[in-house]
């Protein structure tokens, strides 16, 4: 409503004031304080009876009030929603757009639905400002979906609307293959696809190869339609793909695959099965079958170890030395590559045995005069490769021992005590792998 503010009288400009409340209210609100406009919009937030105030201050400072009741009736609250269709099929929606007219104050929007058939309500939204609300009917059949309107006062208003839910067609199963034939070492493309059902549908995929009694698993029910599929053999599949609703209705489809080419077999070996501590072994990376360039990965490993050594990486060489660090039986584990990412491993036993180090040194004679010589002949069997001797002796009575000869290849050495006693002669042998093997030999000297 609009205040005409005027007034006669008193002294220089005037000035206007206007304030309201509901009758039965304590508090003023203000509409405008005290200036030269003359006219004023009072917007009541609700209905009931009101009091306007309206004064009028002088240049003099003097003011004049004058008092309006005013009788605000709220117009008539009116439920205008609406839906975005009556008549779906099964898994889809239905958007509800609440709208409303009159009433007093902010308006909120309650949404709920069910069967017709049904005594309890399903809540879509509780009491909101959001008028926009999406509904998704479970099943088929005929729905009530409810629409509530309440103003700031609390008025509430309801409109109802009949939405019948129908099943689509029959489900069909419409799924394809990328291809009908591949190569051995790619992959082939599973395109499920469907024509009618209820609601969101699910799709497995299997696969049997010819010959086979059981199918094998690729992928259990899933929302996703596409599965790539890489055949780990040679031959003729079938693809079969199941495709589920949400009534529970479930249709395969079968297809055929072929697979031309041939597997990937890994052929590798060792040169020899079994080598002496020291030796080298030789592994022969080969291969048949497969696509293109294959690639070699070697490790190894002690049978009683659990962690792989990588000896060689994606190589197209086929011959390789290995050297054992120490006598066991090893794990040889060789793994090919093809150009189609296809892989094939291959685990090769290699015994690795080690023939004792055994010193055989001698002496010439075990018993001499004083003044005569010894000849020491140093000897050994087993062990690898290079054989170095050191020699020491001392009486028995000693503690300490002198260095007579130290890591030589020589075999044969004199001694010539300085003094009668008996004698301990200590000859070591060291072979090339570091592995060490000692004898003490007696010798008196009179």
């Amino acid at each position: 409503m609009t205040v005409t503010c005027s007034a006669a009288g008193g002294t220089g400009t005037k000035k206007y004031g206007v304030w309201y409340k509901k009758s039965t209210a304590s508090e003023w609100t203000k509409a405008q304080d005290y200036s030269t406009n003359a006219k004023v919009t009072v917007k009541p937030n609700f209905s009931g009876e009101y009091t306007i105030s309206v004064k009028v201050k002088d240049a003099a400072g003097k003011v004049s009030r004058k008092t309006f009741t005013v009788k605000v009736t709220a117009p008539t609250l009116t439920n205008t929603s609406t839906v975005s269709a009556v008549n779906i099929t099964k898994g889809q929606s239905v958007t509800v757009t609440c709208s409303a007219t009159g009433g007093t104050g902010t308006r909120t929007y309650g949404v709920w639905y069910k069967k017709s058939t049904a005594s309890s309500w399903t809540k879509a939204q509780d009491y909101s400002t959001n008028a926009s609300v999406v509904v998704t009917p479970k099943y088929s059949g005929e729905y009530t979906i409810s629409v509530r309107v309440k103003d700031g006062s609390g008025k509430t208003v309801r409109k109802e609307f009949t939405v019948n839910v129908t099943v689509l067609q029959t489900l069909k199963n419409k799924s394809s293959l990328s291809a009908g034939t591949i190569q051995y070492g790619e992959s082939v493309t599973v395109q499920g696809a469907a024509e009618g059902g209820a609601g969101n549908l699910q799709y497995a995929i299997y696969a049997k190869q010819e010959g086979q009694n059981s199918w094998t698993l690729l992928r259990d029910y899933s929302s996703i339609p596409s599965f790539v599929f890489k055949p780990e053999n040679t031959g003729n599949y079938t693809v079969r793909i199941k495709i589920r609703d949400d009534e529970g209705a479930v249709v395969r489809k079968d297809l055929l695959l072929t697979v031309t080419g041939e597997k990937l077999v890994n052929t590798s070996s060792l040169a020899a099965a079994s080598i002496i501590y020291g030796e080298t072994a030789t592994i022969n990376c080969a291969s048949s079958g497969g696509y293109g360039t294959r690639w070699y990965t070697i490790s190894y490993r002690l049978s009683a170890d659990t962690e792989w050594t990588m000896l060689r990486e994606s190589t197209t060489i086929s011959a390789h030395n290995f050297k054992p660090s120490q006598a066991g039986t090893y794990q040889i584990r060789v793994e090919v590559k093809d150009s189609n990412q296809t892989t094939a491993a291959r685990t090769l036993t290699l015994q690795v045995t080690e023939t004792p180090l055994v010193n055989q040194s001698s002496l010439s004679a075990s018993s001499i005069a004083l003044g005569e010589s010894v000849r020491i002949n140093c000897m050994s069997n087993g062990g690898y490769g290079t054989k170095w001797y050191s020699i020491s002796y001392r009486l028995s009575t000693a503690a300490e021992w002198t260095k007579l000869k130290d890591s030589t290849t020589l075999a044969s050495h004199s001694f010539q005590p300085n003094q009668a006693g008996t004698y301990q002669i200590r000859v070591e042998v060291k072979d090339s792998n570091q592995t060490k093997a000692m004898t003490t030999l007696t010798l008196r000297v009179g």
